[in-house]
């Protein structure tokens, strides 16, 4: 309790940090604590930077896959864009390999984050997915609608990037693409009969 709250009396200071936050927040033990916190203390910046680093709170708990922090944060206003080494919560969560981050993904994308924001090396979260073999991940990136025409600084887009790796990144792309030339196939066909029909 004595170190929830000292972290709780240094974010109510004028300089705050997401060192005193993130103490707070790993304090409040549950998720009803945090939740109360931030709704009886408008003035606690939830996008405050570390003073060790540049990543919010967002960022640190997104990394630690803690849904439930995420989404207060979230509720109260955090910017899901913020950017961490060039990159934000959406990109690092695409990069990284483990297919538990789904739910982290769905979850920064309900809450708005850019699909197709590129990276300092031009990279989107589709193309880190496709570099990090996630075909999960990628899946649902293609499913709610990226642009896979972007290209990174080197010059390759994403059908480019998952070619190189030949994973099953590949594969999951050649079968979106599939089923994206069925659909403006059977749109094409309806225009035609609607205009029959007149």
């Amino acid at each position: 309790m004595e170190k929830f709250n000292d972290a709780l009396n240094a974010i109510q200071h004028p300089v705050q940090t997401s060192d005193a936050l993130l103490n707070l927040f790993n304090s409040a033990k549950t998720l009803g604590v945090l939740t109360d916190l931030l709704r009886s203390n408008d003035t606690i910046n939830v996008d405050v930077s570390s003073v060790y680093g540049t990543q919010t709170p967002l960022q640190v708990f997104a990394q630690e896959k803690n849904l439930g922090v995420v989404d207060i944060l979230c509720e109260h206003g955090a910017d899901v864009d913020n950017t961490y080494l060039g990159r934000t919560a959406l990109q690092h969560v695409a990069a990284n390999k483990d297919v538990e981050d789904l739910d982290m993904l769905c979850l920064l994308i309900d809450w708005g984050s850019q699909l197709d924001i590129q990276d300092n090396e031009g990279c989107t979260p589709s193309v880190l997915a496709a570099q990090a073999n996630n075909s999960f991940i990628l899946q649902i990136l293609l499913m709610v609608g990226v642009n896979i025409h972007l290209t990174n600084k080197a010059g390759s887009d994403l059908r480019e990037v998952c070619w190189e790796e030949q994973g099953a990144c590949y594969q999951v792309l050649m079968d979106w693409v599939d089923s994206q030339k069925i659909r403006d196939s059977l749109k094409a066909a309806r225009s035609l009969l609607y205009k029959i029909e007149k």
